[in-house]
């Protein structure tokens, strides 16, 4: 093992403390954060000690323990006797150890070790580990994951320190030290004024960390991630050939990522490794010959998974990344971008978001999911600027200003307001765009008009396009993100002003015009969804994680005659009709009709007494069972004729 690097000290100091002829009474802590190689820095140390004890012909037996959740000293215990029998530890004997060692506590006797038989208690065992070494200095305990165990410190700090300091043997813990404090800390923050001494004492785990350590340890020893040797060594475990050529030329913006992420925890780059490896499944031989997309994919993957793995993005979140840059820049002019992407942009400027080839949403669903689908993956590269032959649209160049030149700016700016003024628009995702980058370019004095004129053509522009039937049917929930609209996966520059959200809510109201004009026409079309698949059509009508509940606040049951409505639903088999009533009770105990839905009160009233009508002329059974389905589902949302006159002189 080489010694070169940030924690040579660390590896030093442990050939020094596990010298057979150096006498110790006290542990040695190995600490650092989670992620910085603590483990794998130990498990090669050992491996260097093996070999040189083999080199000395001289015994050296190392047992070490993960305290992982371990719940009781008695668990630590069953895990060395385990270790220090070769049948137990076979693959075979730890699959069933368990049986084993409940055969054990009934008594048997088994010869593990080519010793006197071992007759095993029903306590097994506190273990002696004399029994099975020669003297102390032969082996080497390591106790791993302190802070990740479920006993309380003092308790396994105590069950340590019965080998340190009445066996000798040598004993290195690790752990995150800095973990172990913060815990110590909360608890003391905690306690109240009510609680006596004794239930402090229990707690705490009757002792402090602090006061445990200065007994039980002798040398503490941080280790500091070495990014640049686990870089090398974590393309080991890169399959993709691909892949593993590219990061082999991209290392050191490997490296500068990892070190800006200040999360010093290899663990998270490793993993970010291995997210791009699984994207890299994706790419086509021409995307692979395309070196500029590749890199900036490869940095842009790197990052966000990095950042994401951290915890430092949530989902809610990531979608605010698809800011323009010049917008950006805007925040920060009036006040400090407190903003994920601000965050993200001063952190990483090398590596701009902006800039991937994959776009933001299949980065969402690789990151957050775990899944990627190949087809969409390799679309959304394809359509990139780095693969498309089209160029791009006015209003992206405008949105992406910070990148282009001042002639393509103006060029941008001009073909921009001939489509505003022609009212030429690809669809409204774009109009939307174009509002947002108009109101911009009065802000920077490209054109010579006051926002509130912007405002006022724009208002204009939306009203025009009503008449002419272009205003989109459409659900508003899908543009908005992290409290801001979105079309095309891009925030619409100055989403989140007085003045574009003047324009927008003309546009929400337009819209519900829309959608309440076409109501019946959806009306008809869910009522057959109901006659060929109730299940379907409860789905579409109620909020639920199946498929989209397009209706599911919208009044569009109002829109069919309840007569008609009434027919369909009776024309189903009984257990089609259960669906059915079952919608319409998972519908209104939202309490959606005191307000979106009230539309439907009436309807509702109207289908009810339908349902009686018909029951009046139906046999038995089927009288009794629209009644009493129509009691149960629909009786509770019904308006009283108070309420009714109510709602008329309302």
């Amino acid at each position: 093992m080489s010694t070169q690097g940030p924690n040579e000290h660390v590896v030093n100091y442990l050939r020094y403390y596990c010298e057979p002829a150096n006498k110790f009474d006290f542990a040695v802590l190995i600490t650092g954060p989670w992620g910085a190689g603590k483990t794998t820095l130990v498990k090669r140390f050992i491996d260097e000690a093996k070999d040189q004890a083999q080199k000395e012909d001289r015994p050296f037996r190392p047992l070490r323990v993960s305290l992982y959740g371990m719940t009781s000293t008695q668990e630590v215990d069953d895990e060395l006797f385990r270790q220090l029998h070769p049948v137990l530890s076979s693959k075979t004997m730890k699959i069933g150890w368990n049986i084993v060692k409940g055969s054990l506590k009934a008594g048997l006797k088994i010869d593990l070790d080519g010793k006197d038989e071992l007759k095993v208690d029903s306590s097994i065992p506190d273990i002696d580990l004399s029994k099975y070494l020669k003297t102390p200095s032969d082996a080497l305990l390591v106790f791993d994951d302190l802070e990740r165990c479920s006993m309380p410190i003092s308790d396994v700090l105590g069950y340590i320190n019965s080998f340190v300091e009445h066996n000798s043997f040598k004993t290195i813990i690790i752990a995150n030290e800095a973990e172990l404090y913060a815990r110590e800390k909360l608890h003391s923050q905690n306690k109240s004024d009510q609680e006596t001494e004794s239930q402090i004492e229990t707690n705490i785990g009757a002792k402090s960390y602090t006061l445990i350590k200065e007994k039980l340890i002798g040398q503490t020893l941080e280790v500091r991630s070495s990014a640049e040797e686990a870089l090398k060594s974590f393309l080991v475990d890169i399959r993709h050939e691909r892949a593993k050529s590219l990061l082999q030329t991209q290392l050191d913006a490997a490296l500068d990522i990892h070190i800006r992420s200040n999360t010093n925890n290899l663990r998270l780059l490793k993993h970010a490794l291995w997210d791009y490896e699984r994207l890299a499944g994706c790419l086509s031989e021409e995307h692979w010959s395309n070196n500029h997309a590749m890199e900036a994919l490869f940095k842009v993957v790197l990052m966000l998974a990095i950042e994401v793995r951290a915890g430092r993005i949530s989902r809610d979140e990531f979608p605010s990344l698809a800011v323009s840059e010049v917008v950006r820049l805007m925040r920060e002019r009036d006040s400090k971008d407190t903003s994920v992407a601000g965050r993200i942009a001063t952190q990483y400027p090398m590596t701009g978001v902006s800039k991937s080839p994959l776009n933001l949403k299949q980065l969402e669903t690789m990151l957050f999911e775990g899944w990627l689908d190949q087809a969409d993956a390799r679309r959304s590269i394809d359509n990139s600027r780095y693969f498309t032959s089209k160029s791009e649209p006015p209003w992206l160049t405008a949105w992406k200003g910070w990148e282009v030149t001042d002639e393509q700016y103006l060029e941008a700016i001009s073909k921009i307001e001939n489509q505003f003024r022609e009212k030429k628009f690809g669809n409204n995702d774009e109009m939307l765009h174009i509002f947002g980058l108009r109101l911009f370019f009065s802000e920077i004095h490209a054109i010579s008009l006051p926002k509130s004129i912007i405002v006022e053509e724009c208002k204009n522009c939306l009203d025009d396009l009503m008449k002419a039937e272009l205003i989109e049917e459409r659900n508003l929930r899908d543009l908005l993100k992290s409290g801001s609209v979105y079309c095309f996966d891009h925030q619409v520059t100055l989403a989140d002003t007085p003045e574009f959200r003047t324009i927008f809510a003309r546009y929400e109201q337009l819209v519900e015009q829309v959608k309440a004009k076409r109501l019946p026409v959806h009306g008809e079309a869910l009522l057959e969804k109901m006659k060929v698949d109730p299940s379907s059509f409860l789905q579409l009508i109620t909020a639920n994680n199946v498929q989209a509940a397009i209706y599911w606040d919208t009044p569009i049951l109002a829109a069919i005659p309840a007569k008609k409505f009434v027919d369909a639903l009776l024309s189903l088999s009984p257990d089609a009709q259960g669906t059915v009533f079952s919608a319409l009770k998972f519908r209104y105990e939202t309490g959606l009709l005191r307000n979106k839905l009230e539309p439907e009160c009436d309807w509702l009233n109207a289908v009810a007494a339908e349902l009686m009508l018909a029951a009046e002329n139906s046999p038995p059974l089927s009288r009794f069972r629209i009644r009493q389905r129509a009691s149960q589902n629909l009786a509770p949302f019904l308006r009283s004729t108070d309420e009714e006159e109510e709602a008329e002189e309302s």
